[in-house]
């Protein structure tokens, strides 16, 4: 398979507020349910630039590619090093809200940041509503999954903190933009040996429950977990292939999942790079009808060079057909 990638421009001519800054994190959705893509960006510093933290824009779609600016106030919480950004309708107003994770200046002594949650308001405007995150929520948050993990009908989300902060922990959400703080097993979550810098929910079985996959830093090898309802805890399901630099040399920055093949079956797709962050790949997992997962890469990235597209790393990837 030769896969041909042209990049496309999507937007032009629009001035972005972020305040002298580089973009470090965006997302892209239908935030208000109007048919458009509206657009979410989020400014932030990297040593050695002074640790100045990034406000949020949120550019609403108004059709004819025309993006008006949502005005969150003079006090919206911002982040130092935003890392992810993610969407679901955590009061349940039917509108999609905005929880962004960060992990703070990203240099000793590592001192994390707290998140930030914007909630939709239902008339077209947000609040921030950091304050409902969990008041010892702060760490090196380095991957963030929305969903409704525990199956009770309301939204939550995993807040991927790295050993030696708070370490990764659940968020449980109540359906009006409260959260409770659930802490995970400290085995194979935060033993300092084994941790993951990317993780994602998806449902990988087609069992109407989400899993988590998480991506390795590193240590051990990449894993997908099914969620015990009765326990509240993660249990093993499998493990995934080795990544695409070596046992032990893999570092992965992003996991989405897809029907690659159009079998029916979750695919997944990783973004790679190496212990020291150099170096950029694709990894493609295809499910096989046991459930297990296998190594295709070179079937499905043959012909593709990610040399134009990144220099050292894949921060982010976005699948067109996404399942799970």
């Amino acid at each position: 398979m030769t896969t041909d990638i042209t990049p496309t421009t999507i937007l032009t001519g629009v001035d972005l507020p972020l305040d002298g800054r580089g973009l470090r994190m965006g997302g892209a959705t239908d935030l208000n349910g109007d048919g458009l893509t509206d657009l979410v960006f989020i400014s932030g510093t990297f040593p050695p630039e002074e640790p100045i933290a990034g406000t949020p824009v949120v550019m609403i779609n108004q059709g004819n590619g025309n993006f008006q600016q949502v005005d969150l106030g003079p006090d919206v919480s911002g982040l130092v090093h935003p890392r992810e950004v993610e969407f679901a309708d955590f009061n349940e107003d039917g509108f999609l809200d905005i929880l962004i994770a960060g992990h703070g200046y990203d240099t000793h002594p590592f001192p994390g940041e707290a998140n930030t949650l914007l909630l939709s308001t239902g008339s077209g405007t947000y609040v921030d509503a950091s304050k409902n995150l969990p008041e010892d929520d702060t760490g090196f948050t380095h991957s963030l999954s929305v969903g409704d993990i525990n199956g009770d009908g309301k939204q939550d989300a995993l807040i991927g903190n790295l050993p030696g902060n708070s370490g990764p922990h659940l968020v449980l959400g109540d359906g009006t933009g409260q959260f409770t703080r659930h802490d995970l097993e400290p085995v194979r979550f935060n033993d300092g040996t084994d941790s993951w810098t990317a993780s994602f929910f998806a449902n990988v079985d087609a069992d109407d429950q989400l899993e988590l996959i998480t991506g390795v830093e590193v240590g051990g090898p990449s894993r997908v977990y099914d969620f015990d309802t009765s326990s509240n805890r993660f249990v093993l399901q499998q493990e995934l292939p080795v990544g695409l630099f070596g046992q032990g040399t893999t570092t992965v920055s992003d996991i989405k999942t897809a029907d690659l093949n159009n079998d029916g079956l979750t695919d997944i797709v990783m973004a790679q790079t190496d212990s020291s962050y150099q170096g950029a790949g694709l990894q493609v997992l295809i499910q096989e009808h046991d459930g297990s997962y296998s190594d295709k890469t070179d079937t499905f990235m043959q012909g593709v060079d990610l040399g134009g597209f990144v220099a050292q790393m894949v921060r982010g990837i976005h699948c067109l057909n996404p399942v799970g």
